[in-house]
């Protein structure tokens, strides 16, 4: 396959993918504005999304990696992924003596 097909199933994927977060909100807050959605894996992940759809990937394979996620506004996103480093390197603040 060409670059030039690439390029076109990339485009396609872009539409593809705008299209189908405009259907979706952010799980936590309920923020239904698309550009500011992203895929929160919730396990198995083997590529993120924005990847997959940058360098080609087929659009059902996109869906297989999608169906493992949970849509998430950037902000509600970057909480969780804060909230899980806290919690799994236990982080402590130090007290003043």
């Amino acid at each position: 396959m060409s670059w030039k097909d690439d390029k076109k199933r990339i485009r396609k994927n872009r539409q593809k993918l705008i299209k189908y977060k405009k259907t979706l909100c952010c799980k936590v807050c309920g923020v239904s504005d698309y550009r500011v959605l992203e895929f929160h894996h919730l396990c198995d992940k083997e590529e993120c999304i924005s990847r997959m759809v940058g360098v080609g990937y087929g659009w059902k394979t996109i869906m297989k990696e999608i169906d493992k996620c949970v849509a998430l506004c950037s902000n509600c996103h970057r909480i969780e992924h804060w909230q899980e480093a806290v919690s799994y390197t236990h982080l402590t603040l130090p007290t003043k003596a």
